[in-house]
């Protein structure tokens, strides 16, 4: 099929979505070097696509297009809304924490004014000086073992992301650019932590004094009394332990 034909179909049943979503579903569904079949069943010859009918199944494309959707939530309609709402989640919860200030996208720049990245969600004690800093990922539901261990390949690259970030803040060659009227960033006994919305993941993490959990756990134990006691269960969570459980 042409693949001027097939984007006017996909525009033709997908009136909502712009071209540039289209396009971008249609390219991750395409075959590169590097990718496997099974989830780009798509050949491109030219300026035609070769479409293989026992390749293109459920397990290929759903993956692929909730990923799309996670990619850049804001342009994916119903679905984009749904998954960027997972990690709101987050911020709405920690708000109903006792005593914090409660903070999502918080800039980091570079001496140089160059950005360094940015915090997906900081909350803050000013009254204890107690902080948890959280990067947010919201991966589809494992339905196979290769997709669970691909849960813990993203928490520990946001392991490893946010341990960057934490070294340039500690050396003070970054600044994060918190509200004003916080205490500043250096005065606060700062704990650091990737969050899910459902996914645990029990691999050691790449970074040390880093975390990993999920909404889905912390709301499981209630509404903490203050942040320490939050903190505590991130640090020291409640899991099952080999050979006793």
């Amino acid at each position: 099929m042409p693949v001027s034909q097939l984007m006017a179909l996909l525009v033709e049943m997908c009136p909502t979505v712009s071209e540039a979503h289209l396009s971008l579903a249609v390219e991750r569904l395409t075959y590169r070097v590097g990718r496997s079949c099974r989830t780009s069943p798509l050949v491109q010859h030219g300026e035609t696509v070769i479409i293989c009918p026992p390749l293109v199944t459920p397990r290929a494309v759903d993956p692929i297009m909730l990923r799309s959707a996670a990619h850049d939530s804001r342009g994916f309609g119903r679905v984009g809304r749904e998954q960027g709402d997972r990690a709101t989640a987050w911020t709405e919860w920690l708000r109903t924490t006792p005593g914090t200030v409660v903070a999502e996208r918080v800039p980091a720049t570079r001496e140089d004014g160059r950005p360094a990245g940015d915090l997906d969600v900081v909350v803050v004690d000013p009254d204890r000086r107690v902080g948890l800093c959280l990067e947010i990922k919201w991966p589809i539901e494992a339905l196979s073992l290769p997709e669970a261990m691909k849960v813990e390949n993203w928490v520990s690259s946001a392991a490893r992301q946010l341990d960057r970030l934490r070294a340039e803040l500690r050396a003070g060659t970054a600044t994060a650019r918190l509200s004003v009227g916080w205490p500043r960033f250096e005065s606060i006994d700062w704990t650091w932590c990737v969050g899910t919305p459902q996914q645990l993941c029990l691999r050691p993490l790449p970074a040390p004094e880093m975390h990993a959990t999920s909404l889905r756990y912390v709301q499981a134990l209630g509404t903490p009394p203050d942040l320490g006691t939050l903190v505590g269960t991130l640090v020291r969570p409640d899991l099952p332990t080999q050979g006793v459980h």
